[in-house]
């Protein structure tokens, strides 16, 4: 089945700004989505034949071979009652969100995408289980990372917190969904620094938003977000005026700098930070 792999990529300068690219699905820059066909076809692979036996779905065609010796009685072809009605709850649930997919990137507005995240959501739900579970709870995060790119909602001056706009906090919601559905996917760093990072933007710099930057700053130089998650854990520390915190997490960092030999500027800012301490 193939995957669909999602690529963050995030500078780190003055200010730090993300962006994901996805493709095939959406034009310009931004998230784009899973391809519908692979989709599809992983959805009848998996759902269709093996929950419901006996289904047509999942029964190859006979038209034209010589009928089987023996055939079973009716009843051994006929699924279970709730077994047909949970796969055909399924089925329409995933036609309903594939099509709100294509008019998301028709439309190109946060409505649109929103709509097509609130279709992937119920898909997980009646999903039953399994790896169409994972794409459609994938496919969400991203409708809803597309939603609040394209909302691009401006965060108020300030140092105090802001509350998160509900498109955002339905992201969070959703990478954090997707992390628990598939933990080790080579997707779920980039979850989980977009997630934390949408926290950090809206000036939550609290223990939710440090857990999971410092999550995926002990993950070391082999994950491609660490750099920023470490830039970001260190400047919520400044900002929140947590000290000894920051002391500990330089003194662990630099305990092993074999571990950040990547990102040569990240370790000379963290021996910056730690001789002023």
């Amino acid at each position: 089945m193939s995957r669909i792999h999602l690529v963050a990529v995030v500078v780190v300068a003055a200010a730090i700004a993300v962006t994901v690219g996805r493709g095939p699905g959406v034009g310009g820059p931004g998230v784009g989505g899973p391809d519908r066909s692979s989709r599809a076809a992983a959805v009848t692979r998996t759902s269709a034949t093996s929950a419901v036996p006996g289904t047509p779905a999942s029964r190859p065609s006979r038209r034209g071979a010589a009928p089987p010796a023996s055939p079973r009685p009716r009843d051994s072809l006929d699924p279970p009652p709730a077994v047909a009605l949970a796969a055909a709850e399924h089925r329409a649930a995933l036609i309903t969100a594939e099509d709100q997919w294509s008019a998301a990137e028709q439309a190109g507005t946060a409505e649109a995408w929103e709509l097509a995240a609130d279709a992937y959501a119920v898909a997980v739900a009646v999903c039953g289980g399994g790896p169409p579970c994972v794409e459609h709870a994938y496919a969400e995060a991203l409708a809803r990372a597309n939603a609040v790119r394209i909302e691009d909602a401006e965060v108020p001056p300030g140092d105090a917190p802001v509350p998160l706009p509900p498109r955002v906090e339905a992201m969070i919601d959703a990478m954090d969904r997707y992390v628990e559905l598939a933990p080790g996917s080579e997707e779920v760093p980039g979850m989980r620094f977009l997630a934390a990072r949408a926290r950090w933007r809206y000036r939550h710099l609290d223990d939710d938003t440090i857990r999971r930057l410092e999550t995926l700053a002990a993950a070391g130089d082999g994950v491609e977000v660490t750099e920023y998650a470490i830039n970001l854990l260190l400047d919520t520390y400044i900002r929140s005026g947590r000290q000894n915190d920051l002391r500990r997490t330089v003194d662990r960092l630099l305990a092993d700098p074999s571990r950040l030999t990547r990102f040569p500027d990240t370790l000379e800012r963290l021996r910056a930070i730690r001789a002023e301490l």
